[in-house]
């Protein structure tokens, strides 16, 4: 059984239309769970009899094992981590989670299969994550990553900017070369699949991050384990992106992405703490 994790931010028709014509696209075995932050019972209440599920104003009571969709209203905004640990400890608390996806609730599946293929790619031990490719509505692809991005990077990026090799999109590219499977460093946030052993292993998502850089600290997490990430380019899906973070200005999120990254610098790239204060200061 597959257990699935959606946070979800103020979108509640987004969400709504995930469940109804996204997800049931997939044939195999899924238990849903949506942590709609920014919520309470009766907005939550709303939201479950629109996509045929149940209301659980208290993540921590036991729920009935034939239901497949649980909406869980948190008052307060948790963020990513938060969210998808809380959602996660939900499932696992009532529920055989042999495999866990954490997904947006903005992605398009065009490939039924998907969850099948990425299965397959975790029946090697040594892959910890897996994620498909993920496109963007604009055409342009949007994982894997495969640099380490350091504090130094960051600030010559900022005083010598020259230094920084734009990524071409698509259109920019005649020729594309198609996506090969391998081994990466992390794969994108919005759609990707782990074994639930791994997840418990690493204790989750780490939730004194509030948005960003969880992927990248899952993956250093991960690595601790002897584990890998990987990109599976055998499958797809589209990711219309910015439905979490549309309501946000855009100086709040640049705050919080430095925030982040400062905690994955600190606690996990073991970086020089004056480097990292110059990248909080001029970065």
């Amino acid at each position: 059984m597959i257990g699935v994790v959606i946070v979800s931010y103020k979108n509640f028709d987004g969400t709504v239309d995930f469940i109804n014509n996204q997800l049931n696209k997939i044939s195999l075995p899924l238990k849903v769970v949506v942590v709609d932050n920014c919520s309470d019972v009766q907005q939550g209440a709303m939201m479950a009899v629109a996509c045929n599920g149940i209301c659980v104003a208290n993540e921590n009571e036991r729920v009935c094992s034939n239901d497949s969709i649980f909406i869980l209203p948190k008052a307060e905004n948790l963020g990513f981590a938060r969210g998808n640990n809380l959602g996660a400890d939900f499932l696992l608390r009532n529920f055989e989670c042999e495999y866990l996806l954490f997904t947006n609730d903005d992605i398009l599946i065009e490939d039924t299969m998907v969850l099948d293929k990425l299965i397959e790619c975790l029946n090697n031990r040594e892959i910890g994550a897996v994620g498909p490719r993920v496109i963007g509505v604009d055409g342009n692809e949007q994982s894997p990553h495969h640099r380490v991005i350091t504090p130094m990077r960051q600030l010559g990026w900022k005083f010598l900017p020259f230094l920084r090799k734009k990524k071409r999109t698509n259109s920019e590219v005649s020729g594309i070369q198609v996506p090969q499977s391998s081994y990466c460093y992390w794969v994108s946030g919005c759609f990707f699949l782990m074994k639930a052993t791994d997840f418990k292993a690493v204790n989750g998502f780490d939730p004194s991050t509030f948005l960003y850089a969880e992927e990248v600290i899952l993956a250093e997490r991960l690595k601790e384990l002897g584990k890998r990430e990987y990109f599976c380019a055998g499958t797809h899906v589209v990711h219309y992106g910015g439905a979490s973070t549309q309501s946000i200005q855009s100086k709040k999120l640049k705050k919080i992405l430095k925030e982040s990254n400062c905690i994955y610098y600190r606690n996990y790239l073991h970086s020089n703490r004056f480097i990292v204060w110059l990248y909080r200061m001029f970065c």
